[in-house]
């Protein structure tokens, strides 16, 4: 399914990859541990094996939850 989609796009696309993007992407909008079961995992610590935040990303996280 992927071959053709590199031959489109010009370079290669890997599925894992999806898992990561689709991990990182639920715990910045969703923000809670829900995401363990739908990645299937049974520990928040495999989780965040999957989860690419950057600083920015904290920052954000951050400033929103600061009382001040």
């Amino acid at each position: 399914m992927l071959r053709p989609l590199k031959k489109l796009i010009g370079f290669a696309v890997h599925a894992h990859k999806f898992r990561h993007t689709f991990a990182t992407e639920y715990l910045k909008r969703v923000g809670n541990r829900a995401s363990a079961q739908v990645l299937g995992h049974t520990s928040y610590a495999m989780v965040m094996r999957y989860v690419h935040l950057d600083r920015g990303d904290l920052a954000r996280d951050f400033d929103l939850r600061t009382p001040f």
